[in-house]
């Protein structure tokens, strides 16, 4: 991007935003660590993602445009031709086709949601190793251990928020909880509000996957009875986790950015917050616009 004439700060702050869209649309890894704690359908989550995911790029897009406008960024000469369009469009479609194959897999019944991790996996080994020719053994190897050392890394979180979670049901936490919520919120939109603010300070120092293992559990319990849908929440909590990486001080994308392009944190900071208003907004709508995650949920059947 600063190779074609935008600023130093605005390309940094593109990327960083734009960093939190990928875990929102499906397949999405932290809506399945959501759905293990949570025990509720990995593929309504999926679905629940979809929009909001959808919503949180074209709000993107929007604020990219009128910076673009306002700051006179140069624009692509012309249009790309049918022939390039076309070429794109073929050297995209086969790694386009992992999600197909794993939404429409799990969608159809052909396979579980860990058939399709599995089924996704191959995919990307056999795209990889024959089509782009970027795999190798030699590589292989070293993802196989990359994964087992992530995979550890997960079971020994799960594993100690099952001990954290085992004290807090002896000790009664959920239930106090609920009560206490009861107490303080009249309405469920209220207590949404403060679910937010709670998420996005979590988010902006906690990883995403390790915050939903510790804080789903207690979630679940205060908005049961509110009537909150574990789905709504779903969407929710990932949301507002993703968004946490992005919000300063201490978002974890914005010092990845800054170490990688060597800006101040300030000026990444400054250059972001245009877009972290936007995704804020969409956040808003997420919540208290209760279709725009349940619709497709509801329409494939997974809710009532």
């Amino acid at each position: 991007m600063v190779e074609q004439g935008f600023d130093e700060d605005f390309s940094a702050a593109v990327t960083c935003s734009s960093s939190v869209v990928g875990p929102i649309i499906p397949p999405s890894i932290p809506f399945v660590i959501y759905s293990l704690v949570s025990s509720t359908s990995i593929a309504a989550l999926f679905l629940a993602g979809a929009i909001p995911g959808i919503l949180l790029g074209l709000s993107l897009m929007v604020v990219t445009a009128i910076i673009s406008n306002r700051r006179n960024y140069p624009r692509t000469p012309r249009w790309p031709t049918f022939k390039e369009i076309a070429i794109a469009l073929f050297n995209g479609i086969v790694p386009l086709l992992m999600p197909v194959i794993i939404l429409g897999g799990i969608l159809s019944g052909i396979f579980t949601a860990t058939e399709a991790s599995g089924a996704a996996v191959v995919y990307a080994m056999v795209v990889g190793m024959l089509v782009y020719k970027t795999l190798d053994l030699k590589k292989l190897k070293e993802a196989f251990i990359a994964t087992a050392k992530t995979t550890g890394t997960v079971f020994l979180i799960i594993a100690c928020s099952n001990v954290f979670n085992w004290v807090l049901v002896t000790q009664q936490v959920p239930q106090k909880l609920a009560l206490l919520a009861g107490e303080l919120f009249t309405n469920k939109y209220a207590l949404l509000f403060a679910i937010n603010i709670v998420l996005l300070i979590i988010g902006t120092f906690m990883e995403g996957s390790s915050a939903i293992i510790i804080t789903v559990p207690l979630l679940l319990s205060i908005t049961a009875p509110f009537g909150i849908s574990p789905i709504h929440l779903g969407a929710i909590v990932v949301l507002n986790l993703m968004i946490g990486l992005i919000t300063p001080p201490v978002g974890l994308c914005l010092y990845v950015v800054c170490t990688i392009t060597k800006l101040p944190i300030e000026k990444v900071t400054k250059a972001t917050l245009p877009f972290l208003a936007a995704e804020i907004v969409t956040l808003m709508l997420v919540t208290y616009i209760e279709p725009i995650s349940m619709f497709l949920p509801r329409l494939f059947g997974y809710v009532k």
